[in-house]
């Protein structure tokens, strides 16, 4: 299993002289030429070393930071219930600041594979997003717009305009 140039995903199926013949995850078979193959960035998920994945949020930048003991001992959990799937440990961190006042939630994990059973890898990557996404919502973690006139149109404009003067006040 490759992982191609625009995360297009593709088992090689025969290499012949000119050109290598591919069936990629969407049921296509293409036949790539070797010419391009040479210059091309693959990575070759079935000889590769088990699989790590990771994810950020943002979120609004007054969040808790006993959000990320939460959200990571879920994910624990999680990983201790599937052990098929997971191993080590997961990780939540902030990952920087960014405009307008918010923070970066990244998570990530390791799985017990190299990542080139799609399906596997799929549905274990949706257990986990379940977990933590439903963290985030149970704990009312929340990305939020600030309140400006051009964000809120549906105001009228004097009441867009004194929601956003007593926002920044």
């Amino acid at each position: 299993m490759l992982i191609m140039s625009g995360n297009v995903f593709a088992k090689v199926k025969k290499i012949d002289l000119m050109y290598t013949v591919m069936l990629q995850s969407s049921g296509e078979m293409v036949w790539h030429p070797n010419y391009l193959m040479r210059s091309a960035v693959l990575m070759n998920l079935s000889r590769s070393g088990t699989k790590w994945e990771g994810y950020s949020w943002l979120v609004d930048l007054d969040t808790p930071d006993e959000v990320l003991d939460t959200i990571q001992a879920a994910m624990k959990a999680h990983m201790v219930e599937h052990p098929q799937n997971f191993k080590g440990d997961p990780v939540a961190t902030w990952r920087g600041l960014e405009e307008p006042f918010k923070i970066r939630l990244y998570v990530g994990w390791s799985y017990t594979f190299p990542g080139d059973d799609l399906r596997r890898t799929r549905l274990a990557r949706l257990g986990m997003l379940k977990v933590i996404r439903g963290q985030l919502q149970s704990l009312g973690i929340k990305y939020t717009l600030p309140l400006t006139p051009a964000a809120t149109p549906y105001l009228k404009p004097q009441t867009a305009s004194a929601a956003a003067a007593s926002f920044t006040k």
